[in-house]
């Protein structure tokens, strides 16, 4: 064994290397970054103990054996994973444990929210879906709106094989109507102004 009673000072861009086959090593990189640099075998953290940041220990990275399995990355006000593609990998499920998404970098610009008591999602900005994509309705997309480009220019409405509905207490249409197939007026009326 080695007892060490004061500093042991390793010289700059002198390795402290360990197994017999020089598997991993530790050295300061004077030379090129000023950095501390790990070269070698892999890294092993024990679950329930914390890899600190900040003089305070204010963050830590965690695999939470004892309570959900996960690996926890904490942070005193937020976590930033920041790239020029960030990719999130997982098998079948994301979970987000919040009830907003802020998009944008801040409070004012958009955002994405459910409303757990109503049981809907609210966006607080416009939605924008591109030219021919359709924004489906029904488990089954039995229905779709979209904007055709390609085609005609039109704004287009489709329903099931059942129909189309639109009501309310007055239905108005300011330009001109094209009807392609059969109108059923029920129990209001259909009024035209030239």
């Amino acid at each position: 064994r080695l007892f060490l009673t004061g500093n042991l000072h390793i010289a700059d861009n002198m390795k402290v290397i360990f197994g017999a086959g020089n598997d991993a090593s530790f050295r300061y990189d004077e030379d090129g970054t000023d950095t501390l640099l790990y070269a070698g075998a892999s890294v092993r953290i024990p679950e329930e103990v914390k890899l600190q940041f900040g003089d305070a220990g204010e963050s830590h990275i965690e695999y939470n054996e004892n309570e959900d399995n996960y690996l926890t990355l904490s942070g005193t006000t937020g976590v930033v994973i920041s790239g020029s593609t960030t990719v999130i990998d997982s098998p079948s499920t994301i979970e987000l444990r919040t009830d907003t998404i802020w998009f944008g970098g801040g409070s004012g610009n958009g955002t994405l929210s459910w409303d757990s008591s109503e049981d809907y999602f609210k966006f607080q900005d416009d939605v924008l879906v591109q030219d021919d994509e359709k924004l489906y309705f029904g488990t089954n997309k039995e229905s779709y709106i979209k904007y055709d480009e390609a085609s005609h220019d039109y704004l287009v409405i489709s329903g099931s094989v059942k129909g189309v509905v639109i009501s309310g207490s007055m239905v108005e249409f300011p330009g001109k109507a094209q009807i392609t197939g059969t109108v059923r007026v029920g129990a209001g009326y259909l009024s035209t102004n030239a």
